[in-house]
């Protein structure tokens, strides 16, 4: 996997120039799913798509976003407010062109291109798709990093899902104890009250109140 890093500098940030591109995209990121609009360079949508995160989603959008460049990734540029994460290394290591763009820059773009109030579910990718044609000089382009880093990132990742799956199994382990505590004092209920049915001349009141007893102790355990 690739990860990145911004290209930094004073002035404009962008080695191209916007007629060099034939397809602009911007990417709404979301923890499930993406929103992307693909445009032409006249600014004209000429596709809106929801993406699910997944790596199967993000290749078939790669894949996708070259045909329609002529199957050239070079000729693809791609607008986005997350500037790292699978769907930036998915692009990037295609051979797409990827920007970043602050949230604060956002924010103005959106002002310029939508209605105030108005709500719209694709609105903050088709801002960040027209602003990459008309101001990229407010993105940054962004890098594949050196293999060394990105195995320390990568390797950074692994040990926080390990962490993740730790507590994971702990959790599960306690929850298991608590359902065998449970069924054990359950499985005493049910021999004391045998026992009581069992008493015949014996005092059946005094059964009943061990029962009682032991339901409240079994539900303070749990």
């Amino acid at each position: 996997m690739a990860d990145t890093n911004e290209e930094q500098g004073g002035g404009r940030m962008n080695e191209t120039a916007p007629e060099e591109y034939r397809v602009y995209v911007g990417i709404d990121w979301a923890s499930t799913a993406h929103r992307v609009v693909i445009m032409t360079a006249d600014r004209r949508v000429v596709a809106e798509q929801e993406v699910a995160h997944t790596g199967a989603a993000l290749a078939a959008l790669a894949d996708d976003l070259i045909a329609r460049a002529g199957g050239d990734p070079t000729a693809v540029a791609v607008a986005i407010e997350v500037p790292r994460g699978p769907v930036v290394e998915t692009l990037l290591e295609r051979g797409c062109a990827v920007y970043g763009l602050n949230p604060q820059q956002l924010d103005r773009f959106r002002d310029r291109y939508s209605v105030a109030g108005a709500k719209d579910d694709g609105r903050d990718a088709r801002v960040a798709a027209a602003a990459l044609i008309t101001d990229r000089a407010a993105f940054r382009r962004l890098r594949v990093d050196e293999p060394a880093v990105i195995r320390l990132r990568e390797l950074g990742r692994a040990e926080a899902d390990l962490q993740q799956l730790k507590a994971n199994l702990y959790k599960a382990d306690r929850e298991w104890n608590r359902a065998q505590r449970l069924g054990r004092t359950l499985a005493d209920i049910a021999i004391a009250t045998d026992d009581g049915n069992l008493a015949g001349d014996h005092d059946v009141g005094g059964a009943l109140d061990a029962v009682d007893q032991r339901l409240a102790a079994a539900v303070e355990v749990v």
